[in-house]
C-alpha cells in the first residue's frame, strides 16, 4: 500500500486513497520506501556505469531520472508549487495557497526545480568520483561506489524522516474556506492518521538501516554526524519560515514535498563537502 501512495510502482489491490481507514499507518513505512528508492538508484548507476560502460556523468543523470520517475515526481512537484507559492504569494496566506493549488508552474517553481537537480547532479557527481585518498583494504573505485551508496542511503531514508516529523510536530491546515474550494486531499488523509507508534516505527527503520549501512560499508561518521546536524538547524529554519508565511493554517503536501527534496539536497552537498575535506 506504501509502494502504491508513494512510487509508481503498480500492484494488485485497488486503494481508496481519501478513505483514511483504507490508507492509515502507511507513513510509517515511507523511511522503508526511501530506502528501496536508494538501492534501486544505485542498482541504476552501477549497471549503467559498471556494466554498460556509461560514463560517470551520465550514470549520475539516469539515477536521478530514475529516483524521479519511480516516485511520480511527487516530492518534485511539492517542491515546485511550494516555491510558486512563497515566492508569488508575497506573504499572503490565502494567495500563497491559491499558487500552490495551481496546477500550472511559475517561474519561482521552474527555477526550484532546475537549481535542485542541477545540486543533485553535482553533489552525487563529486560523490561518485574516485577518492585520492589512499586507502589499504579498498580501491579508490570501490571507495567511491561505497561512497554514493552511502549517500544515497542516508539521503533517501533521513530526508523522509524528517519530512514525518515535521507532519508530528506540526497541524496540518485547517482553514475552511480553503477546504471548501479543495475537498481534502491525499496527503490530507494520510498524515490524519499519523501516532506516535507509526513514528516510532519509522525512527526504528531509519535507524536499522542506517546501522545496516554502517556494517556493510565503510561507514562515515563524520559525514552521517554532519549530516544530521545540518538538516536539524535547516528543518528549524523551515519550520518557523512556513509557519510564519500559513500562520494558523499548518502545512500543506506540497510544503511536505519541498521539504524531502530540501533534506535530500542538503544531505547530498554534506555528504560531498566532507569527502572534499577529507580528501
Amino acid at each position: 500500500m506504501s509502494l502504491s501512495y508513494f512510487t509508481r510502482i503498480p500492484i494488485s489491490q485497488k486503494i481508496n486513497f481519501f478513505d483514511e481507514s483504507e490508507i492509515s499507518h502507511i507513513l510509517r513505512y515511507f523511511p522503508l520506501i526511501g530506502l528501496l528508492i536508494a538501492i534501486s538508484s544505485f542498482l541504476v548507476f552501477y549497471i549503467s556505469h559498471i556494466f554498460l560502460g556509461i560514463t560517470n556523468e551520465i550514470a549520475i543523470i539516469l539515477s536521478v531520472i530514475f529516483s524521479t520517475l519511480i516516485t511520480g515526481a511527487l516530492h518534485e512537484d511539492g517542491l515546485a508549487d511550494s516555491a510558486d507559492g512563497f515566492g508569488g504569494g508575497y506573504g499572503d496566506k490565502e494567495k500563497i495557497l491559491q499558487i500552490m493549488k495551481d496546477s500550472r508552474i511559475g517561474s519561482y517553481g521552474a527555477l526550484a526545480l532546475i537549481f535542485s537537480q542541477l545540486l543533485k547532479f553535482y553533489s552525487l557527481k563529486t560523490i561518485s568520483l574516485p577518492s585520492s585518498a589512499p586507502s589499504s583494504s579498498y580501491s579508490s573505485s570501490s571507495l567511491s561506489l561505497e561512497h554514493l551508496f552511502f549517500a544515497l542511503i542516508v539521503a533517501h531514508t533521513l530526508s523522509r524522516l524528517m519530512v514525518f516529523i515535521y507532519i508530528f510536530d506540526n497541524k496540518n491546515i485547517n482553514n475552511n474556506n480553503f477546504n471548501q474550494q479543495r475537498p481534502n486531499s491525499k496527503s490530507q488523509s494520510v498524515t490524519a492518521s499519523a501516532n506516535l507508534k507509526d513514528f516510532l516505527i519509522a525512527i526504528f527503520i531509519t535507524i536499522t538501516a542506517l546501522t545496516c549501512l554502517g556494517i556493510f560499508t565503510k561507514f562515515s561518521l563524520i559525514a552521517l554526524a554532519a549530516s544530521i546536524t545540518f538538516i536539524l538547524f535547516i528543518y528549524i529554519f523551515i519550520k518557523r519560515f512556513v509557519n510564519k508565511r500559513l500562520v494558523g493554517y499548518g502545512y500543506t503536501g506540497d510544503v511536505l514535498g519541498a521539504i524531502q527534496q530540501i533534506m535530500e539536497i542538503t544531505i547530498y552537498i554534506i555528504i560531498s563537502s566532507t569527502l572534499i575535506i577529507k580528501n
